[in-house]
């Protein structure tokens, strides 16, 4: 996702608006596709290069919203359990390469059910909680649009991407899709899996975290930060009481996070 998808886009947008840079915003696993792009895009950084090394010059800045990149401290306990249970390779062994795909019979069920009783609405909001983070107070969380966003869970993702993220649960490493001894050296030439190695951040980036995130954990968050040039960074702000998933769907976002986000794109073209 990081050396094609992302890439991809980037320069779509480019070249259908004419214009030379643009401000790349990107929350949970789009930060990591980030991160692992614009780290290694440069002629001092990892190698091989997931990104051409000239591409850091079309990002104005980089936002990383709710960032994932470690994920040992990780609480989503969902998320441990498929990482070491396995799940995603028992599930690639069957032939299947999908993830929790979405099918028309979860997406009539859910929606419906957190339309109809207290009991509930409470079922559905405690699966918001449990996979991005909430606290007993619920003071983000947009009830009357659980359907809506439920309407589009799960939504399914690639065996191969949940393999990637339990190895990086298991070894507490930001690193590239470990693919054995020999699947290594024919991918990355070298044996063992080339790390991410956040010191080579080569774009300006914005951070905004929360307190109660499950999977962008306060204390990978500083692990991570640890690393990055603070040279490269516009702003860190840390909103105790959000979770995972309020950056997106809360109801407050658009006064306590957006108005931040966009002056720091309109500063990055300046």
């Amino acid at each position: 996702m990081a050396s094609y998808d992302l890439v991809t886009m980037v320069n779509y947008a480019l070249k259908t608006t004419g214009q030379q840079k643009l401000a790349y915003v990107g929350h949970s696993q789009g930060t990591t596709m980030g991160f692992a792009c614009f780290t290694s895009s440069s002629n001092g950084s990892n190698k091989p290069h997931l990104c051409p090394k000239d591409f850091a010059n079309k990002i104005s800045v980089f936002i990383a919203i709710a960032p994932v990149t470690f994920v040992n401290h990780a609480t989503n306990d969902m998320f441990h359990a498929v990482a070491h249970l396995r799940l995603a390779e028992l599930i690639e062994a069957t032939g299947h390469h999908e993830f929790l795909p979405s099918t028309d019979l979860v997406q009539e069920l859910l929606p419906n059910l957190c339309k109809k009783s207290k009991m509930d609405k409470n079922f559905c909001l405690n699966i918001y909680c449990i996979t991005g983070g909430c606290d007993n107070s619920v003071n983000h969380v947009n009830m009357t649009r659980l359907p809506v966003y439920f309407a589009r869970l799960p939504a399914g993702t690639s065996t191969k991407n949940m393999i990637h993220w339990a190895q990086m649960v298991r070894k507490n490493n930001f690193q590239m899709l470990d693919r054995g001894l020999i699947g290594n050296r024919r991918q990355y030439g070298q044996f063992s899996t080339p790390q991410y190695n956040l010191k080579n951040l080569n774009v300006d980036v914005a951070l905004y975290h929360g307190g109660l995130d499950v999977l962008g954990d306060v204390e990978d968050f500083k692990q991570a930060f640890k690393q990055i040039p603070k040279s490269r960074v516009k702003t860190v702000l840390f909103y105790p009481d959000y979770g995972h998933f309020d950056f997106m769907w809360g109801i407050h976002a658009h006064k306590d996070v957006y108005p931040d986000i966009l002056l720091r794109i309109k500063e990055s073209f300046n």
